[in-house]
């Protein structure tokens, strides 16, 4: 388990069953600062063995913030520290994805991307998706870089494919989180009958981390538990163009921590 707030992360610890001899390792780590996040992979990589990655890390903002780089935080964990650790880690994911079966539950090796509806009303536009410049919007900043994690996402199946390792996405619905209770009040009063608790939430996620039947679906998105479109909006459509452009810039700006 990784987290920011070390208090936080052992509040979280201790609501985890488990015998209590290390079967669940907590990291400390700013996402946002990729310093950190390098470090990060580093104490990974000498554990040896990986088996699934969830991106699940996120913030909305009401104001722009910059990281220790200088990148707006949210573009930074939301984009920045999923593509670094993609790119740091994936040697573990292939080997994992080499054992042999009766060694683990669930090979090949997975990549979880944990996006949001909101992204349904964004194209991403590396302007908006980076959210340095101009008027800050932390509704929109906050859709756009989910946006760009689909994106993200595809292109990662494709180049994982070979190696044997899957990367899917997933929303979670609207989840009653201590963020959405922070940065959208109205949207939570409003929606507050609806709105999921967190064993709905994560379901999605861990069905698609250990699931057998999913060992060889790759690239697309789900919700509840069902394959959904990326895109289903006017204006939001992405070309192949679009999407390589965000990926070249985002290996341009993790270049100095790849190794």
């Amino acid at each position: 388990m990784v987290a920011r707030n070390a208090d936080k992360l052992a509040a979280a610890r201790a609501t985890v069953g488990g015998d209590g001899k290390g079967d669940v390792v907590t990291e400390v780590c700013d996402l946002s600062d990729l310093d950190a996040v390098s470090a990060l992979c580093d104490r990974l990589q000498a554990r040896g063995r990986l088996d699934v990655l969830i991106h699940n890390a996120g913030l909305l903002l009401d104001e722009r913030q910059l990281s220790a780089q200088g990148h707006e935080v949210g573009f930074a964990t939301h984009v920045l520290a999923p593509s670094l650790m993609n790119e740091r880690l994936t040697p573990l994911l292939a080997q994992t994805s080499t054992l042999p079966a009766t060694t683990t539950p669930a090979t090949p090796a997975r990549v979880v991307w944990v996006t949001s509806g909101g992204m349904y009303t964004q194209r991403a536009t590396w302007a908006g998706v980076e959210a340095k410049e101009g008027a800050f919007d932390g509704v929109v900043a906050y859709a756009q870089q989910k946006r760009a994690q689909v994106l993200l996402m595809e292109r990662y199946a494709a180049r994982l494919l070979p190696l044997d390792v899957m990367s899917n996405a997933m929303h979670p619905g609207w989840a009653d989180t201590p963020g959405v209770a922070r940065s959208l009040p109205r949207f939570r009063a409003a929606l507050s009958r609806v709105l999921r608790d967190n064993d709905e939430g994560a379901d999605t996620i861990v069905w698609l981390a250990c699931a057998p039947r999913l060992a060889h679906e790759t690239g697309r998105l789900y919700l509840d538990r069902e394959p959904r479109r990326t895109e289903v909006l006017p204006g939001t459509h992405h070309s192949d163009a679009d999407v390589t452009a965000r990926w070249t810039r985002c290996e341009e700006l993790t270049s100095s921590w790849r190794r």
